[in-house]
């Protein structure tokens, strides 16, 4: 059976924390995207930086991508 991202997300979170690591990041969650950085914040996870202009989105134009990092 296929999984959904976030099942698939909290996972391999697991599977670092078993494995014994400190935690770990997304270094490309883009800005207008509410929905993901609300999923990832539910995980765990926060903003910890934003590179203004990183993507050039197709409606936006020239929008910013989070940095966004879960401690375990």
């Amino acid at each position: 059976m296929r999984r959904g991202r976030p099942a698939r997300c909290a996972d391999a979170l697991a599977w670092a924390r078993g494995a014994g690591y400190a935690g770990t990041w997304f270094d490309a969650v883009v800005e207008p995207n509410r929905s993901a950085v609300a999923r990832y914040e539910r995980l765990g996870f926060t903003v910890i930086g934003t590179v203004p202009g990183a993507f050039e989105h197709p409606a936006l134009g020239r929008i910013g991508l989070h940095v966004m990092h879960c401690p375990f």
